[in-house]
């Protein structure tokens, strides 16, 4: 046109051609059948919690508290799987669960089976030096107790404690005091017919040492010299004719070994006595 050459000419057609961005069908990345509409999210989210409802039941506020009997409980939950009902992980150095009371009790484990060993609060610990139940008080004065084991049951256990290691020096239950004047093991029987100490060894166990609750010693046979001791009853012969000891004026009770054991099943146990303090 004008003083303009002429354009080489070009073909019309009736769809353009365009360029198209990579991402032009994508939103964020994401195809829209990654994307859900808001009333599918919400039938979704009904769905999931009512799946959850049919296995676990939480109850809240007075409900809880009537439904296991226990006025003032705030919230339970309660499922029937074979793991927890709630688990917590804590992966720092501080505490997994704590509870605290200004009054009454901190924590409290309780199991309803009637039968099996169902422990009503159980420990475990995989570190080296662990313990699978701590019991600390903190209080200076007064008759504490880190550790309190009570049983109703006629033939229960107050506290067991097991060693179950195939070998080495391993001990069931161990008592320390660091007090000049502490004790290590107080040994207590609320009737005059009941035991101080009965020791039971082998397989199936026999009782081989007694200490009754007037604090006779019942065993088969003592080895020592005896030094020290007064009264002691159904020697061996060899003892027998030994001079007797003196007696020792600050020795408030006697020890007795009656040639009639008063245990069911006969032993022959051995008693080592270190003679003088």
């Amino acid at each position: 046109m004008g003083t303009e050459y002429e354009q080489p000419r070009i073909l019309l057609v009736s769809v353009p051609y365009a360029l198209k961005a990579a991402e032009a069908e994508t939103l964020g990345g994401r195809s829209a059948d990654e994307f859900v509409l808001n009333k599918d999210l919400e039938t979704q989210v009904q769905r999931q919690l009512e799946e959850q409802a049919a296995t676990t039941t939480i109850r809240v506020g007075d409900a809880a508290a009537k439904e296991i009997d226990a006025p003032g409980v705030r919230s339970t939950f309660s499922d029937t799987n074979t793991s927890e009902v709630v688990f917590i992980d804590q992966l720092g150095t501080g505490h997994a669960l704590r509870g605290r009371s200004t009054t009454g009790v901190a924590i409290t484990g309780v199991s309803t089976a009637l039968t099996g060993p169902a422990p009503g609060v159980s420990g475990v610990s995989k570190a080296d030096i662990g313990k699978g139940i701590l019991g600390r008080v903190t209080h200076p004065t007064g008759l504490t107790m880190g550790i309190r084991g009570e049983t109703l049951s006629t033939a229960g256990r107050g506290i067991v404690g097991i060693a179950s290691a195939g070998s080495g020096p391993t001990i069931g239950i161990q008592a320390v005091t660091f007090s000049p004047e502490g004790v290590g093991i107080e040994l207590v029987t609320k009737t005059v017919g009941g035991q101080l100490f009965r020791g039971l060894s082998g397989q199936p166990a026999v009782e081989v040492f007694s200490i009754s609750g007037t604090g006779d010693v019942t065993a088969a046979s003592f080895t020592g010299d005896g030094s020290g001791l007064t009264g002691v009853t159904g020697a061996s012969p060899a003892a027998a004719s030994a001079p007797a000891p003196a007696p020792v004026a600050s020795q408030a009770s006697t020890s007795r070994c009656p040639s009639d054991h008063n245990s069911a099943t006969p032993a022959s146990p051995k008693l080592r006595l270190k003679a003088g303090r």
